[in-house]
C-alpha cells in the first residue's frame, strides 16, 4: 500500500504553509513490518530533499547521520528502512517561514492520523 493513496488533504485550510509542496509519502509500505515511526515536523520546501527521494535527499542525509552518531550500524538510509522504521512528517505542507500555527497542526493531525491509523490495524 502507499500512503499517499489514502491520505489527501482536499480543502488545503492552512495559511502559513505552501500547499505546492504538498507530499505525502508515496513508496510501498507493508505495515506488519514496520516497527517504529519517526515523524518530523513538515516536509522540505523541495521534494528532492524528502526522505524519500534518493540518496542525495537532504532528509536522507541527515537521517542517515543521526542514526550514526547515535551508534546505528547503517551505511544507507534504506538499511534503515529495512529496520522497520516509517519516515513521515506531521505537516504535509512546506514552511513559508520559521513557525508552524497551531491551527496548521490541527489541520494536518487529521491527515497523520489517517496515515497511521493504517500501521495500528
Amino acid at each position: 500500500m502507499k500512503p499517499n493513496e489514502w491520505v489527501k488533504c482536499v480543502e488545503f485550510p492552512c495559511q502559513d504553509v505552501n500547499h505546492e509542496t504538498y507530499l505525502v509519502p508515496g513508496i510501498e509500505v507493508d505495515p506488519e513490518q514496520i516497527s517504529l515511526v519517526v515523524i518530523s515536523e513538515a516536509v522540505p520546501t523541495y521534494a528532492s530533499d524528502y526522505y524519500y527521494a534518493g540518496k542525495d535527499a537532504s532528509y536522507q542525509q541527515t537521517t542517515l547521520h543521526a542514526f550514526q552518531a547515535a551508534g546505528a550500524r547503517v551505511a544507507s538510509f534504506q538499511e534503515i528502512q529495512d529496520l522497520g522504521i516509517y519516515f513521515t512528517s506531521a505537516v504535509k505542507c512546506g514552511k513559508n517561514g520559521y513557525g508552524i500555527k497551531a491551527s496548521t497542526i490541527k489541520a494536518c493531525s487529521n491527515l497523520l492520523q489517517q496515515e497511521l491509523e493504517a500501521f495500528t490495524m
